[in-house]
């Protein structure tokens, strides 16, 4: 498949696996290109969309594994929208730079 590679699992401390892949487009940004499973689907309905001219992928953190469903939560960002994606045992922040928050929100909604 092409524009997209599966990275090994990254392990966290007590044996923790997430899985992460590695993301190229050119509206996303190169200085972090490594995104969880549940925040591709946020990226790749973004790239489709006209409105989004920038995305900015932020760091993966560890939460507790099982710790609840999969899940967004939306935010204002500077020219944009900040969208926390949760999953399984993970959680990234997406940056998404746009003119129309609202639409880009709905978007999102509707693919996830």
């Amino acid at each position: 498949m092409e524009g997209r590679s599966v990275l090994p699992p990254v392990l966290y401390p007590y044996g923790h696996q997430v899985a992460a892949m590695r993301i190229r487009s050119s509206k996303v940004t190169a200085s972090h290109r490594t995104c969880i499973e549940e925040a591709r689907v946020v990226v790749k309905t973004a790239e489709r969309l006209p409105n989004v001219t920038k995305i900015s992928l932020g760091p993966i953190k560890q939460i507790r594994r099982g710790a609840g469903r999969r899940r967004l939560k939306f935010g204002p960002a500077t020219g944009g929208l900040r969208v926390s994606v949760r999953g399984t045992g993970a959680l990234q922040e997406v940056y998404l730079y746009t003119k129309d928050p609202e639409r880009t929100r709905e978007a999102i909604l509707e693919a996830f």
